[in-house]
């Protein structure tokens, strides 16, 4: 015969379960859009002018800008103006590649590849082409733009340390090896 068999123990919780609320909406991943055009402004991608010359209010004014095409030069090879403050308008004329103007303080060819060389290590730091601007700071740069996309433009003042010869480059990748280098005198 079989004996009947008690009912289980029912054991009641004591204490209600801890919900835990997240304290903020997780931001969404980015788009791969989003992420090819990263905003200028994080940490090492700059999103104006920079540098120890740069100035405030107007100076000389003079434009340079870049071929349309996709050649990797600037549409000036050489600029003079008169000493003190130079308000320059650098504008990316081309429709396909983006690029940046940088000032020099000096020609030294070992200078200028090391100032490019810095800004290439910059843009591989940041896996960032908008990076592509030696950082702050860099020693023997003037002053430097950023990164401008096809059709920007940017005007800004600057004051070089007095007369003598200086040269700008385009830091973006490869453009400086391709020939993308100027010169500005400033006359006594």
């Amino acid at each position: 015969m079989v004996e009947p068999t008690a009912e289980p123990e029912v054991v009641e919780p004591t204490a209600e379960p801890e919900v835990v609320e997240p304290t903020a909406e997780p931001e969404p991943e980015p788009t791969p859009t989003e992420a090819a055009a990263a905003p200028a402004g994080r940490p090492g991608i700059p999103s104006e002018p920079f540098g120890p010359a740069l100035a405030t209010g107007t100076g000389t004014p003079i434009q340079i800008g870049t071929d349309p095409g996709a050649q990797l030069l600037f549409d000036v090879d050489r600029v003079t103006v008169p000493n003190g403050p130079v308000t320059l308008t650098f504008t990316n004329d081309s429709d396909t590649v983006q690029h940046n103007w940088v000032l020099i303080e000096g020609d030294d060819p070992a200078m200028l590849a090391r100032i490019n060389q810095t800004a290439q290590d910059q843009q591989r730091q940041l896996r960032n082409t908008l990076g592509s601007v030696p950082p702050s700071g860099t020693d023997g740069v003037l002053v430097a733009t950023q990164i401008l996309n096809m059709g920007e433009s940017v005007t800004f003042t600057f004051d070089p340390p007095g007369p003598g010869t200086y040269t700008f480059i385009c830091t973006f990748p490869e453009h400086f090896e391709g020939g993308m280098v100027g010169t500005l005198v400033v006359e006594s």
